[in-house]
Formats: structure tokens, C-alpha cells, sequence
């Protein structure tokens, strides 16, 4: 695992994380972001599935974005807000779907940090863990979006006993 700052879409991992509610909406920004650029097609695919346990993942085609695959997470409902065991079940389950696929590189945002919900170094540290428990793909690429969340990614690597950090020269 290593930290790279930049830009999730950018990213040339084969596949991208993306959390969603249980209704399989966006709820991030960076999830919104994903939405508007893989198409849609990919958009229709994933509203005629219904709707996902917190804890599920599925993966789609990526679409329009230059990653082959999205491995879409569930990390929140209406019932269940966002929570540490609900974000771990969503990344294990998420590597699962990785490793059934054969992907050899994976790319996450910071999972689990909205309004209410966990706090950046607590997610971080969570991530960490459960990609570790998932046993994630060889090349994870956890990818900071500001100097912030580089940090609380580089705690939890140093508390797991891995450092990897490469800055996006874009």
C-alpha cells in the first residue's frame, strides 16, 4: 500500500473504490465525481440493480474513465449511518470482488469521512486494516486528495508498519 497525492480519476490503477449508500448514490464528492465521468451507461447499469446491505460491493465497467473497473462500495443506509465495522464490511467485501476478478491494482479514495461520520485518521486507520483483512490487491494506491488526508493515510500505514508515499505530478 502506498499514498499518492492527486486525483482519484486520473488515476491509472485498474480499477477505483467509490462508496455509496444503500440506494447505491453517491456520498461523496469524489463519488459524484466518479458518477459524472464513467457515463451513462454505467449510471443506468447501477440503478437497475436495487438496492445494497451496507457491506456489499459489486463491480462495474468503469466506462468513460481511464480505470477498467469501478468496485463500488456500501457504506451507509437510511437505517444504518456510516460506521467503522460498516466501512471495513464494504473494503473486505470490495477486495473480495478484487480478487474474484483478478485485478492487480486498486486506487481508494478516503472512505467513510462524511458529515457525522468517521473522522480522517480514524478512516485511515480503518481502511488500512480492513484491506489488510480483504487482502487487497499487490498495488493499493490510497489517494489523498489534500495534504490532510495525505497525513492521517501515512499514520496508519506507519501504525500498520508500511510507508509509501508518491506525489501526482500533475
Amino acid at each position: 500500500m502506498r499514498v499518492e497525492v492527486g486525483d482519484l480519476l486520473t488515476n491509472d490503477a485498474e480499477a477505483l473504490v467509490r462508496p455509496l449508500n444503500a440506494q447505491l448514490d453517491p456520498i461523496s464528492a469524489v463519488g459524484q465525481r466518479i458518477e459524472d465521468a464513467m457515463g451513462p451507461e454505467v449510471g443506468e447499469r447501477i440503478q437497475q440493480m436495487g438496492d445494497f446491505p451496507v457491506g456489499g460491493a459489486f463491480i462495474t465497467p468503469a466506462g468513460e474513465l481511464s480505470a477498467r473497473f469501478i468496485i463500488h462500495v456500501v457504506v451507509q443506509s437510511a437505517e444504518e449511518p456510516t460506521t467503522g465495522n460498516g466501512v471495513r464490511r464494504a473494503l473486505v467485501n470490495g477486495c473480495r470482488r478484487a480478487e474474484e476478478w483478478g485485478i492487480g491494482s486498486l486506487a481508494l479514495p478516503l472512505v467513510g469521512v462524511t458529515p457525522g461520520a468517521l473522522d480522517p485518521v480514524e478512516a485511515a486507520s480503518l481502511m488500512v486494516a480492513a484491506l489488510e483483512e480483504g487482502q487487497a490487491p499487490e498495488d493499493v494506491r490510497l489517494i489523498a486528495a489534500s495534504e490532510f488526508e495525505k497525513e492521517a493515510f501515512e499514520r496508519a500505514l506507519a501504525k500498520a508498519g508500511t510507508v509509501g508515499v508518491e506525489e501526482d505530478d500533475e
